[in-house]
């Protein structure tokens, strides 16, 4: 008579019980993968919607400094544009150019103001991320509206240069993240 683990080394495959751990085991790293992956994606959103801010003032403080002109800011609870306002109405119409907007589609990105009416009805931030302009509608009549050109970031077209804060916060993360802009038009996130 021969010994078990002799008998054993004969026989190929696995064991039912072999198999349902390492079944087991798939199973918990996969529920664990998910449950991160939900997370991550989460707080990448929330990243993405500050960085656009960023992005967007910085890109609109260039082209101001570039071109000497003046460039329009506006940041609502559902988007935000970056343009050159020629007629300074507060509106993009055609013949003024965009320089910066989030959300950009792809396939049809607004490059020009005929452009604009196909992102307007479409919400910017995702759900539970709001953008507070507080700050930028105190100063200039209920306006999320502010203006970069070569002195600096204003809150009105002829005033002095200001300092303003942008607050982005997701509910569900429990998280604020600020974007401040300075009266020389520099920017910080904190």
């Amino acid at each position: 008579m021969g010994l078990w683990w002799r008998q054993r080394r004969h026989q190929k495959g696995f064991t039912l019980i072999e198999l349902m751990v390492v079944v087991g085991l798939l199973g918990i790293i996969s529920a664990l993968a998910v449950g991160m992956s939900t997370d991550w994606r989460r707080k990448n959103t929330f990243r993405r919607a500050v960085r656009e801010i960023y992005v967007g003032l910085n890109a609109g403080r260039a082209e101001a400094i570039r071109t000497g002109k003046q460039v329009t800011v506006r940041i609502t609870a559902e988007r935000m544009d970056v343009w050159f306002d020629t007629d300074k109405d507060l509106t993009p119409e055609t013949g003024e150019t965009w320089i910066h907007q989030f959300p950009v589609d792809p396939d049809n990105p607004a490059t020009t103001a005929k452009d604009a009416a196909f992102f307007a009805s479409r919400p910017t931030w995702e759900n539970g991320i709001t953008v507070d302009t507080a700050a930028m509608k105190a100063l200039n009549a209920g306006q999320p509206v502010g203006f970069f050109d070569f002195q600096g970031f204003h809150l009105d077209r002829s005033g002095e240069p200001r300092a303003v804060e942008i607050a982005v916060t997701d509910a569900q993360l429990g998280q604020t993240q600020r974007v401040d802009v300075t009266i020389a038009g520099a920017l910080r996130v904190r």
